[in-house]
This record gives structure tokens, C-alpha cells and sequence, in this order.
């Protein structure tokens, strides 16, 4: 149940004025407890989701009004046209796509949201709003759960939204969070902690609150990373009773020790807020990843002012040491590229929202930050990505841009991934959604070399039609975020999780595997290589019988494994001696009741995954 608020005690610290120009405040909350669920074991009841089909207007002026105004503004300074900016497209080869597969099998809310997390054995979770799917190297899923059934424990009735994911190859464990309620009194945060590798196992969950101030607010759009020893959430907190756009109070960073969640152990977290630099709050602060799996413990963070139709203004926080220790510096740094709100991107019919053009991944590499975010081209007036680098991010940062862009498409909602193998490579991968009035929502992604030099634009996922899920609305929902996470097992590789329009006019959502060019690696798209099993009875007490083809096989594997891809019973690895439509019937009494997968393997390669439910 959500009891935190009897758990914690809050020890407020002074306001620090460390310069001139920044105050911030630090406090503590103590003695969070988890409670231990097992996601295997999690009753999904009906997979119920109640999604908002148009939000209520605010009373009042708002930041909506102001965000619609703005992007109205700058239409009429910077409209849709052909730029005769030369294009520094082409100058790299196109990233390779080695797996290409569906990703939730519910298609979630109203934005998608899509977030994932691979981990060192190849197993996939993927987020969208409402809802999370575990899915095994090969595709097939192992759990599927809303996320209102997964935090059932902690004794809310909130709606579930916005999640986030990451796999932290140190420790080989998983982080989620999502957040529930949008008013003071029934928002939570959930943070979720796995004990082990294995996402269908046991996680320790905690219930925070999301309003820690007592102040009448409500915690909004979540952001994660990690270091060598430490865990960090941002948030937004909005006014109760106003829209995202115009109830904004502040930003909160939140600063906690992953072992105490793996482990299962009270947690203390170290809060930062009310962080005021040139007389301004900051807003949206995007925590910056790490590279690859050497991290480190330095932290880092970026902002913008991303409510301005033009500005160059970047804000570069660090957070050095760690809870108590810890102390907040930020300095401002310009940009050599201008970036401004977004406008809205076209569809067949209608519109995509874009937001505004806040800041949206990054990571660091040695003494380099690569950024992402919205924007719009000031040369055709179309939505773009905003690709930043900061340099020399220890001793004298300086920050240079490229827009990615094109003359007859809105791009949006982009996410980074870093591709370099060697030491000093620099390259990486960059996912953004595409849409146009000929060409439906989808995504792609470009490679760069290095900044500035980038390949045409691969497409990853084309949609089937036009997005038309609000009533009375001709603007849609689009994304807020996607995920693009390095392939630690297999450096020069990232896997991406993005958003497409799909023949019913909704969302859903789609996984890649994607390497770096010239990497020489077999290509495979699970969903084309494998063969359509029938398996029956399935559920099944004593029996099964499993129909399937092949062709061409000169040796077959059939085995029975667990949900953790173990090994339970080898059927047959041998020549086949027949060839085409082929069925088997084996007996299951000797397996104990439970959830099992019969792979077929033909040829050293993967054609079925067929799970099988003993009772």
C-alpha cells in the first residue's frame, strides 16, 4: 500500500546560495520499504486500460494556450518551404537491421510512450503507456501485464502511465519506473528493483509519493540513469488542477543507491529541488546517460528553455559525489545552432503534437555529451532533430548542433545510442518518428560518424495509415519519447523502441536491432523466420500434439525449455526424416504444472517458439 508518507522523515536543509546566479534545495526522505512481488506470479486481470480520448480544457490562460500560441507564431515567422541549406546527408553509410520484431502486445495509451530495456541474455522489456511485455531472445513473450496489475501490491487505484526502463549491465539487474494519479493526493511514483537478471522473477517495488511537499502538486513525466553505485529519477511537479503546459512548480531530481533496491533493503533518497538558476526555475531536465557499461560515478544533466521560439541557451548540471556528499553546480552554455518549438507534424489527415522542444536523451562519452531533442528548421519551418555536443565537458565545455531534417517531413520524439567499439570512435545511432501528408507515421534512424556526418535516413518501421484516436480533435497524440539503448553484449549495435500508425489509425509499437555499418553480421527478422506452429491441447494436462513445416533441413532440433530459456527436455537433434507438413505428440505428465516453450530448431537456426501451458 502506499504508507510512505508514515515511513519517511523529511530533514530540509537550508537554502544554498552557492553563486550569484544559482539556489537550489536538498532533503532527504528515509526509510522507504519495498514490497517483494514475483512478475511471473502476478494475476494480469482483465488488462483493463481507461485512456482519456481528449483532455479538458483548463481554465484560464495556460501554458497549452501559450505552447499552441508560440507554435502559431512561429509558423507565420518560419513557414513550411524547400531549404537551400546543403545537406550533409550521405556522407556516412546507412546502419544495418539485424532484428526487427513487434513490440507490446497491447498497443497502450494515449502517447504511446514507448520504452525498452535489452538485457546480456537477450531478454527484451518493452513499455508503453498502460502496459509492459517480457520477451525472450528469440521474440517470444514471457509476460505481459498492465502496469496497474504489476503494482497492485502497493494498494492503489491510481491509472498507471508514463514508463521508463533501463538494463544496468553493471549490476545486471533492471530499473522501471511509471507514475500513477495526476492530482496531489493520489499521485505515486513507483520505482521497481529486479533481484536478478531475470525480468519474470522476483522485483522489489516502492511506493513513493508524488507530492513530497504536501504542496498540493502532482509528479510528471519521469526520466532515469544510472552510475557505478547510484540510481537518479527527474521529475516535473505540476499544480493540481492545471494542465502539464501551465500548472509547472518545479523540477525534482531524485538520488538513490541501486544496491539497496536489488537488494531489497529500506531506501534513502536525496532530493534536489527548487533549483533556480538566473532567476529562473529549470524545467524538463534530461538525466545523461551512460555510453557502454564502463560508467563511472559522475552525473550529469541538461535543460533548455524549451517553451521559446527561438533560443540557443543550454544548461549543463552536475550533480559530484554521492547523497550526502553530494553538492549541485550548473553553468549555461550557448550553442552555435539555435533551436525553437516545433511546429505540429502533418499527417494525411491532421496533425502529430510534438510538444515543445525540450531536450529529450543524451549520453557521455569519456569528456563529450551527445544530445537529442525537438525542434523546429528554421530553413524550412518543418519539425526536426536537434543533435548537440558538448566538448571538453571537464575543463572548458563548448556546445555545436546539426539539425536533422527534411523538406517534406516532420521528424520528432528522438533517442541516441552509441555505436563506437574502439577507443576514440565517436559514431552512433540516432531514432526519430517520421510522418508526412504522403507518408504515414512511422520511424527511422540515421548513423553518424561523427557529428555532422550522417547517412540517409533508414527506415525502420513504416506506418499503414493516418493516427486518429482523440474525438474531435485534428491533433493526435504522437509519442513524448522513444528508447535506443546500447547493445552491450554486442558493441557497435543498439536497440530501439519507437512508435508507428498501424492499418486501424492507432499506435503500436515496434523493436530493432540495429549495427553500425560494415559490421558483417547475419540479418534476421524474427517475425519472417518463424514458421506458423499449431500445438494442441494447449493448455494441456497429460498430451500435446504439435503440427509444423519445413524444407530443406538437413538437422532438426526439438526441445523443451523453461521461462529463463532453461533447458528442461531435448526431444530430437538429428536428421529429419521427413520433409514438409510433419506432427509429433510427445506426453507432458512428466512436467510439473507451469509455463514451458517448445523451440524448433532448424539448421542451428530458430523457426518456433511455441509456449505451452501444463496444468
Amino acid at each position: 500500500m502506499k504508507n510512505t508518507l508514515l515511513l519517511i522523515a523529511i530533514f530540509l536543509c537550508p537554502l544554498f546560495l552557492l553563486s550569484q546566479d544559482l539556489t537550489y534545495d536538498k532533503s532527504k526522505l528515509k526509510g522507504m520499504t519495498p514490497i517483494k512481488v514475483n512478475a511471473a506470479s502476478l494475476t494480469n486481470n482483465f488488462n483493463a486500460v481507461i485512456q482519456q480520448v481528449a483532455a479538458p480544457p483548463p481554465s484560464g490562460n495556460s501554458y497549452r494556450d501559450k505552447l499552441a500560441l508560440q507554435k502559431a507564431k512561429s509558423a507565420a515567422l518560419y513557414p513550411r518551404q524547400s531549404s537551400q541549406i546543403a545537406t550533409t546527408r550521405s556522407m556516412a553509410d546507412q546502419p544495418t537491421i539485424e532484428t526487427s520484431l513487434k513490440g507490446n502486445t497491447s498497443s497502450g495509451g494515449r502517447p504511446l510512450d514507448n520504452n525498452f530495456a535489452v538485457n546480456a541474455q537477450g531478454q527484451m522489456v518493452t513499455m508503453v503507456n498502460s502496459n509492459l511485455t517480457v520477451k525472450g531472445p528469440t521474440g517470444i513473450v514471457q509476460l505481459s501485464i498492465t502496469l496497474e496489475d504489476f503494482a497492485s501490491s502497493l494498494g492503489t487505484a491510481a491509472f498507471m502511465f508514463d514508463p521508463k526502463v533501463f538494463y544496468d549491465p553493471i549490476d545486471d539487474r533492471y530499473v522501471m519506473t511509471w507514475l500513477g494519479g495526476n492530482t496531489s493526493n493520489a499521485s505515486i511514483i513507483v520505482l521497481a528493483f529486479s533481484e536478478t537478471n531475470d525480468a519474470t522473477g522476483d522485483w522489489n517495488l516502492y511506493g513513493l509519493t508524488g507530492n513530497p511537499n504536501d504542496d498540493g502538486t502532482w509528479s510528471d513525466y519521469p526520466m532515469l540513469t544510472f552510475t557505478d553505485t547510484e540510481c537518479f529519477l527527474t521529475l516535473n511537479s505540476i499544480r493540481e488542477g492545471e494542465s502539464w503546459q501551465a500548472g509547472f512548480e518545479k523540477t525534482i531530481i531524485y538520488q538513490m543507491n541501486k544496491a539497496s533496491g536489488y537488494s531489497g533493503q529500506e531506501l534513502d533518497l536525496t532530493l534536489w529541488q527548487e533549483i533556480i538558476f538566473d532567476g529562473k526555475l529549470l524545467r524538463n531536465v534530461c538525466p545523461i546517460k551512460p555510453s557502454t557499461e564502463t560508467v563511472g560515478d559522475d552525473i550529469f544533466f541538461l535543460s533548455n528553455r524549451n517553451f521559446d521560439i527561438v533560443n540557443d541557451s543550454i544548461f549543463f548540471i552536475h550533480i559530484d559525489g554521492t547523497q550526502d556528499d553530494a553538492t549541485l553546480t550548473i553553468d549555461m552554455h550557448k550553442s552555435n545552432l539555435n533551436y525553437g518549438t516545433p511546429p505540429n507534424g502533418e499527417q494525411e489527415e491532421g496533425f502529430l503534437a510534438t510538444n515543445d522542444c525540450r531536450i529529450l536523451d543524451g549520453y557521455i562519452l569519456d569528456d563529450r555529451i551527445e544530445f537529442v531533442g525537438n525542434s523546429i528548421d528554421f530553413n524550412n519551418g518543418r519539425a526536426g532533430v536537434y543533435h548537440g555536443t558538448i566538448q571538453d565537458i571537464y575543463s572548458a565545455p563548448s556546445i555545436s548542433a546539426h539539425m536533422i531534417t527534411s523538406d517534406t517531413e516532420d521528424y520528432g520524439y528522438p533517442s541516441i545510442g552509441y555505436t563506437g567499439i574502439e577507443p576514440g570512435e565517436i559514431d552512433g545511432i540516432i531514432l526519430f518518428s517520421h510522418t508526412g501528408a504522403e507518408r504515414a507515421a512511422g520511424h527511422s534512424a540515421v548513423y553518424f560518424e561523427e557529428p555532422g556526418t550522417y547517412s540517409e535516413p533508414l527506415s525502420l518501421k513504416e506506418g499503414s495509415n493516418y493516427i486518429d484516436m482523440i474525438a474531435d480533435s485534428d491533433v493526435e497524440r504522437w509519442g513524448d519519447y522513444s528508447a535506443n539503448q546500447r547493445d552491450y553484449t554486442n558493441p557497435g549495435m543498439v536497440w530501439t523502441a519507437s512508435s508507428f500508425a498501424n492499418s486501424a489509425k492507432r499506435n503500436a509499437t515496434w523493436l530493432t536491432q540495429l549495427a553500425r555499418p560494415n559490421m558483417n553480421v547475419a540479418t534476421k527478422d524474427i517475425l519472417a523466420n518463424q514458421v506458423e506452429v499449431t500445438a494442441y491441447p494447449n493448455p494441456t494436462a497429460n498430451d500435446l500434439q504439435v503440427t509444423f513445416e519445413i524444407f530443406d533441413v538437413s538437422n532438426l532440433v526439438l526441445k523443451i525449455v523453461d521461462t529463463n530459456g532453461r533447458l528442461v527436455k531435448l526431444i530430437h537433434d538429428d536428421k529429419p526424416k521427413r520433409q514438409g507438413k510433419l506432427e509429433f505428440s510427445m506426453s507432458t505428465a512428466p512436467l510439473q504444472a507451469g509455463i514451458y516453450f517448445l523451440q524448433i530448431i532448424a539448421d542451428g537456426r530458430t523457426i518456433g517458439n511455441q509456449k505451452v501451458v501444463v496444468q
